[in-house]
């Protein structure tokens, strides 16, 4: 499987928890990229034409965001934008935000998963078994309802 990391921000800094993701899905046989979008206030041409160009070149099978409160605005913005262009790629929302606030998440409409605490054994059971939907830590749409999957313990290694 092929995962797009999108990180809108208006910080510069390099988003570890993506990288921590990026580099667990690389090691266990799947691929991923990360797109930092450097926001200062709105959503700009330039920040779609970035996703578009990312989207186009690498082929992904999902998008997954690291949401905090101030980001989701735009997380919503660009998952439309996704799914009114690409409607096949599943979007994958997760970080403290949608640990925090689950329901607000899944109930946008351009969001499939919302994955609460660690992404890690998540994702790669995901990638490995995309039909399957009893994985915990995500809550999956499926058709019109939410499969809403418990949290397992944190990881300890």
């Amino acid at each position: 499987m092929k995962v797009l990391f999108i990180y809108p921000s208006n910080d510069p800094s390099y988003p570890l928890q993506l990288g921590a993701l990026s580099s667990y899905v690389k090691q266990n046989q799947h691929e991923s990229m990360l797109l930092p979008l450097k926001i200062a206030g709105t959503l700009q041409p330039e920040h779609y034409q970035k996703i578009k160009r990312s989207i186009k070149q690498f082929r992904p099978d999902y998008i997954g965001f690291s949401c905090y409160e101030t980001a989701f605005p735009w997380v919503k913005k660009i998952s439309s934008y996704i799914k009114k262009y690409w409607p096949k790629i599943k979007v994958i929302a997760g970080g403290y935000y949608a640990t925090l606030a689950p329901e607000e998440v899944i109930s946008n409409k351009s969001i499939d998963i919302v994955c609460r605490g660690e992404g890690e054994f998540p994702l790669l059971e995901l990638f490995n078994d995309p039909k399957r939907t009893a994985i915990d830590n995500l809550w999956i749409k499926k058709g019109n309802r939410v499969i809403k999957n418990p949290i397992r313990p944190l990881i300890e290694k």
